[in-house]
């Protein structure tokens, strides 16, 4: 069936869970997949080791566009309470009518909970595909995120959010730039099913690619304010 890609720090959000920032990272829309369509298999060898394998028609394909399979594999380790680990790795040619030129991921997320109101973690991947630009010219991709969710009381967070993703060849913005952003994200519970909060961006690239007063700029501001309600 069609699933949610197990790789990366973000999810889609959902009646079964969300992110802890507002609006999204650039490693989200842009370093991995969202979606796969195929068949998975998870295996818990103990309470501190899983292992998940997926056949799949590729990156957010629900038909396959060539008559190749991607493949992909993860494990999570819990070596301690506190901490976990999750490497990801995924393989297979993704363009269209190509069987034999490979898009490839790895991808690593950490999350250490330091104490009672503080979790830290982070996010990083490096992309590759095969002749992407041209014959013997692949492309390629990588980028890290960091957060930190804390939590002073009860029903009140601060979430902040720094990552930077360098796309030299343009294949995932369709700009060759390197880009960064740091998001603060403060929320706050008002009783259990309604959550308020906001969040105050600001993006910065090495290229003007964001549009400001009918030009171009380097950089960007945004600021959002969202509301989650759950029954």
């Amino acid at each position: 069936g069609k699933f949610i890609t197990p790789f990366g720090y973000e999810v889609i959000e959902g009646y079964d869970g969300w992110n802890d920032n507002a609006t999204r990272s650039l490693l989200f829309g842009y370093a991995i997949p969202f979606t796969h369509t195929g068949v998975r298999m998870s295996y818990s060898f103990s309470p501190r080791a899983a292992a998940t394998v997926l056949v799949v028609n590729g990156w957010d394909n629900a038909r396959d566009n060539n008559r190749a399979k991607s493949v992909g594999a993860q494990l999570a380790l819990t070596p301690a309470e506190p901490l976990t680990l999750v490497l990801g790795a995924m393989t297979g040619p993704e363009r269209a009518g190509d069987d034999s030129d490979p898009r490839s991921l790895l991808d690593l997320t950490v999350t250490w909970k330091v104490g009672s109101g503080l979790t830290v973690g982070a996010n990083g991947d490096w992309g590759a595909e095969r002749d992407a630009l041209g014959p013997t010219a692949d492309a390629h991709w990588s980028g890290i995120a960091g957060y930190a969710r804390w939590s002073p009381t009860a029903g009140l967070s601060w979430t902040l959010r720094g990552e930077t993703l360098d796309d030299i060849d343009g294949t995932r913005t369709g700009v060759s730039q390197r880009v960064s952003e740091v998001t603060l994200t403060p929320e706050a519970s008002l009783n259990t099913s309604l959550r308020l909060r906001g969040d105050l961006r600001i993006d910065h690239s090495d290229r003007s690619v964001f549009g400001k007063r009918g030009g171009t700029s380097d950089s960007q501001t945004t600021t959002l304010i969202g509301v989650l309600y759950t029954f």
